[in-house]
């Protein structure tokens, strides 16, 4: 009897660390920081976070950190502004397949020299884009790159969520399953 309780509990044991050895193994890597072009090696935006892409805050922080001694021009886009919101619509051109456009919300300079940059800003729900344009440090353009992202009202966001929960019923859908 003592012998097959044993037994049973060294079994346990074991499946239980092949398991937590073998969820250790699996867990994914982010590719983002090993996939590098030419523009990462200049800017890596820190936040909002490369997975980051709906934010539930309207106090927002930007971060930046910059390398090898670049010049960049950081702006950020409200893309979803129309001109009854009287501000300036700009528009900035990625590549011949891709433009920017939007009421300019932050325009700042990151000098050479500088390796980090972080603001926290107040931004209205809406669909946004971080631009960096980006000198090298021999005043070569290089590539930009963009994030975008979009912020939520948090308080509607929760309420929505919780009217969503109460009109599901699930109680009473598991009592009137047969």
């Amino acid at each position: 009897m003592l012998k097959k309780v044993v037994t049973g509990a060294l079994v346990v044991v074991i499946l239980g660390t092949t398991s937590v050895t073998g969820h250790a193994a699996s867990s994914k890597i982010p590719s983002y920081r090993y996939a590098r072009n030419t523009t990462e090696n200049y800017v890596k935006i820190i936040q909002p976070s490369a997975d980051q892409n709906i934010i539930f805050e309207n106090n927002v922080l930007i971060s930046v950190q910059v390398y090898d001694n670049a010049t960049v021009s950081l702006k950020i886009y409200k893309q979803d502004a129309v001109k009854a919101d009287k501000v300036k619509i700009e528009e900035f051109e990625v590549d011949e397949k891709t433009t920017i456009k939007g009421a300019v919300v932050l325009d700042d300079k990151i000098d050479q020299g500088e390796k980090f940059y972080q603001k926290r800003i107040k931004l209205s729900p809406g669909e946004y884009a971080i631009v960096s344009e980006i000198k090298d440090k021999d005043g070569k353009k290089q590539k930009p790159m963009v994030k975008k992202f979009t912020v939520k009202n948090k308080d509607e966001e929760v309420t929505k969520t919780l009217k969503d929960i109460q009109s599901t019923d699930a109680l009473g859908n598991l009592l009137n399953k047969e």
